[in-house]
Formats: structure tokens, C-alpha cells, sequence
């Protein structure tokens, strides 16, 4: 299906026809009015920001040939008669995406892959798609596309050419997941791990590992769950599943996919990895040790499909760091800013520590955190165990911004961290700082939650400084006027 009818709408999202007719045909689905296009319909989502409805007047110019609005908006507002318009009311415009996602995928068939976790989910589902499409069409989630709007949004992208699909699952609050997976309907679930994030909905880690473990649930006893064995929680789950479980880890010993003989290269690692179908090199070119986790998640996932081993690891090295994942800057100054500026929880903030104490090797290393945002009650001692942390790690400074800032400071103090050391300030005053006291072959880790907005200091050294390849444009642009 690549294309709906008037009629296949209404009936999708159980809404009522308004006016136009049943048989028109809709080429696209959106709920963007500033992309949307003529012959498309547009569904009006209210967000936390903004109100679909309020650019119903503009998406009509733009010739739209369907609208999706909630009925509160036909009885406030009545419809001005326009035969080339087709209007359906619904009682929710959120649950009608959905319902419209979850149309398309139900008429496609094909095996859907859904990964979640509260750690690495992002970047497992682009190693997984990776893997995957050495052997297949792959559809995988654009960006960071997880919730009840970005799920139906990327099934709705779904065409006949697509042999499978990879779908990332984010959650807040119990619940999320199992109406994603209502949604998404998946063959092959994937929990990376459990941890302390989103504590401020879920309350406890428990709660976390129930609200992830709806993935499972979902899947039933016809689906594949992919376990990671050295995940004390993730473990527990599969041991409850009445499904297919594969597994893989580390540290286990009979895990089905595993990870030999690992060795730290350059910003990456090496390792052997070990399937069911053999043994191979890979060499992955992320930094981080969990990322290593990950890439076994993947590699699970492609032997479950039957992707050959070498082409596996093909799709593994393809990889590259990501955006504001682990991402290293090389400044013109020859210092490295390792951006982790994506987001932030206390097992996420204690991994990037320990990488960064590996890479800098005998440079020294300078943190940069901002708070990590929705612990509720456990955000003083995960903020103070971070500080405790940073000291133990012997960093040369740790700069911190945000409500948490002063916490996560006096821990580290306490922890034995030299006072001169340790600043507290805004974005502003660690900026200044590190404008003053960085030397060459200092290594910069910068991370926090999304709604510390940390990137901005990756942006202000960048171009206070510039990078070393721009550097280098410079210095050639430079000779060749000489």
C-alpha cells in the first residue's frame, strides 16, 4: 500500500467524514505544516509547544486534500464547503496517528525489529539497521523518532520495497511501551539494559525494568527476545519469556553471540566476535566499551535473519559516531572534546567518565556535566555519587552547571578532589575557564541531559577555536596565497 483512500483513513482512525469523498486518494500522510505538500493529508497533533490546529488555515493554501483534526475543532470552528478537501473528525488526533501507523504496518507484514532500553537504544538501532541491510531493505527509525508520534510517523514511511523494519522505543512513564508495541506489533524484541533514567515517572528502578519489560510482554509466545545476559535485569525478563530468547553478553559464558579478546584501538575497539555460525574480527570504530554491548545486540539480531558473518561485520565497522554520541572534536588548539551531549542518566554519566579516562591516556582529562534530569527522589545521591566519581577518576578539573551543580561539586571535594579544581557556574563561566586554562593534548568530556542544552559549549569551543581539519583548510588556503 502505497497510497490511502479517504475511506481507508476514516475507517483506520474510527473517525467520521465531514466532508469530501470516500474514494479520493492521499498520497502522504504528515503533521508538519511547514513541509507538507499538495495531494497530502495533514493530521493536526497538539504537542506540549504547539497546536496542529492553528495551521489548518495554512496547510489548506498549500492544497492539502485531507485533514485529521480532533471534534472539539469542528464545533468551534465550521467547515468552510470545499469539494478538492476531505475533513474527518477524531476524538484524539495523537491516537489516530497511531491508529494510521499502525494500519500501515498491519498491511505490510513484514518482520519488525523494536529495540529499547535505557541506555544505547539510538545507537543499536542504527547498528542493527546496518547489519541488517548487508542483506535486506531495510526501514529503520529516523533521528531519534521513538515516542507515540515518531513510531507511527516512521511506520508510515513503510512501502512494499521494505523487507524489514527497525524501531526504536523511548518511554517516560509505565505504559509508553506497550502502547508502542501495540502499535508496532514487533517480531524481535531488544532491551540493551536497565537502569536509573526517567526515575521522576517510574520511581524506581524496578518500575523501570516493568515499563521496559512491556517490550517482552508484547511479543508474546511467537516472538525472538534479545537478552543481554550480563544485564542482571534484562536476564531476569528473558528467563520469564515464553518465546524464543537469544542471547548475548561479555561477561556470560553461554551466551549465543559473545565478544572475545578485547582490545582498546585508537578511539575504538577490536574484538572477536563469536555466533553460533563461527567466529570473526571486528573492529569498531566507536568510543566507549558499551558500545561494544550494543554492536553484540545487533550482530544477535543478524544472525536471528541469517545475515553471514562477514557481512555482519561489515555492517558493524560501516558504523561511525554519531552526533552528540561519543562524538570526538578534534580542536585546532590539539585539544579532543568528547561530545556527549545528547543526553544524560547516572549509568550513561558514569560510562562516559570511564571512557574518557581511557582515551586521554596521559593528557589530562576535564569533565564538563550538567545535571541529569527526571531522577525525582534520587537525583541528590546520583548527582553526588557522579561527583565521588570524578574525583576517584583523578580528573584535572570538573566544571558543572545546573540545580545539581553545587551537589555534584562538594561530592567530588569531599571525595578528595582539589578545590581550585572544582567550579560551579553557568554555561557562560565554564566557557571562560576552560578559554583559560586548556592546554594542548587536554581531553574535554561534555555531557548532560537534554535540557541542559551542553552542546552549546561543544558549539562556543568550536568556534572559538575551530577544528583541526578546518585548521588545516586555513594553513593550506594560507600557503597557497604565499
Amino acid at each position: 500500500m502505497s497510497h490511502w483512500t479517504i475511506s481507508e483513513i476514516v475507517k483506520a482512525t474510527g473517525g467520521r467524514l465531514i466532508q469530501g469523498l470516500p474514494d479520493d486518494i492521499i498520497e502522504r500522510i504528515s503533521i508538519d505544516s511547514r513541509s507538507i505538500n499538495a495531494g497530502e493529508c495533514f493530521v493536526a497533533i497538539k504537542g506540549l509547544h504547539h497546536d496542529g490546529h492553528r495551521f489548518i488555515p495554512e496547510v489548506l493554501k498549500r492544497g492539502v486534500l485531507g485533514i485529521v483534526a480532533a471534534e472539539e475543532f469542528y464545533d468551534e470552528y465550521s467547515v468552510t464547503p470545499n469539494e478538492k478537501v476531505s475533513f474527518i473528525s477524531v476524538k484524539n488526533t495523537q491516537t489516530a496517528l497511531g491508529d494510521l501507523g499502525a494500519r500501515r504496518r498491519q498491511a505490510k507484514g513484514i518482520p519488525l525489529i523494536a529495540i529499547t532500553g535505557s541506555n544505547g537504544k539510538t545507537t543499536t538501532k542504527e547498528m542493527t539497521s546496518a547489519v541488517l541491510g548487508q542483506s535486506f531493505n531495510v526501514l529503520g527509525t529516523a533521528g531519534n523518532f521513538n515516542n507515540l508520534i515518531g513510531v507511527p510517523l516512521t511506520l508510515l514511511r513503510l512501502t512494499e520495497s521494505h523487507e524489514l523494519a527497525v524501531i526504536e522505543m523511548g518511554m517516560n512513564v509505565p505504559g509508553e511501551i506497550k502502547e508502542l508495541t501495540e502499535i508496532s506489533r514487533p517480531d524481535v524484541g531488544v532491551i540493551t539494559n536497565i537502569g536509573k533514567g526517567h526515575l521522576e515517572g517510574l520511581k524506581t528502578i524496578d518500575g523501570v525494568m516493568k515499563a521496559k519489560g512491556e517490550l517482552f510482554d508484547g511479543l508474546g509466545k511467537h516472538g525472538v527476545a534479545v537478552i543481554n545476559m550480563d544485564d542482571r535485569r534484562v536476564r531476569a525478563l528473558g528467563d520469564l519469556f515464553p518465546g524464543i530468547a537469544l542471547r548475548y553478553g561479555i561477561e556470560c559464558q553461554d551466551a549465543d553471540v559473545m565478544a572475545k579478546e578485547i582490545r582498546s584501538v585508537g578511539a575504538g575497539y577490536s574484538f572477536d566476535l563469536k555466533t553460533p555460525g563461527g567466529t570473526i574480527p571486528v573492529r569498531l570504530s566507536l568510543a566507549g566499551r558499551f558500545n561494544i554491548y550494543n554492536a553484540l545486540a545487533a550482530a544477535t539480531v543478524g544472525y536471528h535473519f541469517k545475515v553471514p558473518i562477514q557481512k555482519i561485520r561489515d555492517g558493524l565497522e560501516q558504523v561511525k559516531p554519531f552526533d552528540k554520541r561519543m562524538q570526538l572534536i578534534k580542536l585546532a588548539n590539539a585539544v579532543t572534546v568528547l561530545n556527549d551531549t545528547y543526553n544524560a542518566n547516572p549509568e550513561s554519566m558514569s560510562s562516559a567518565i570511564e571512557t574518557l579516562c581511557t582515551l586521554k591516556r596521559e593528557g589530562r582529562g576535564i569533565a564538563v556535566l550538567g545535571d541529569m534530569l527526571e531522577l525525582g527522589e534520587y537525583s541528590l545521591t546520583a548527582h553526588q555519587e557522579i561527583g565521588k566519581q570524578a574525583a576517584q577518576s583523578h580528573l584535572r578539573y570538573l566544571l558543572v552547571t545546573g540545580d545539581f551543580a553545587n551537589v555534584t561539586a562538594q561530592s567530588a571535594i569531599d571525595a578528595g578532589m582539589d578545590t581550585e579544581h572544582v567550579i560551579a557556574g553557568t554555561h557562560e563561566e565554564i566557557l571562560d575557564i576552560l578559554k583559560e586554562r586548556l592546554s594542548p593534548h587536554d581531553w574535554i568530556l561534555v555531557k548532560g541531559s537534554r535540557g541542559m542544552a551542553m552542546e552549546k559549549i561543544v558549539e562556543e569551543l568550536v568556534s572559538f577555536y575551530g577544528t583541526q581539519r578546518s585548521e588545516n583548510r586555513r594553513q593550506r588556503s594560507e600557503n597557497r596565497e604565499q
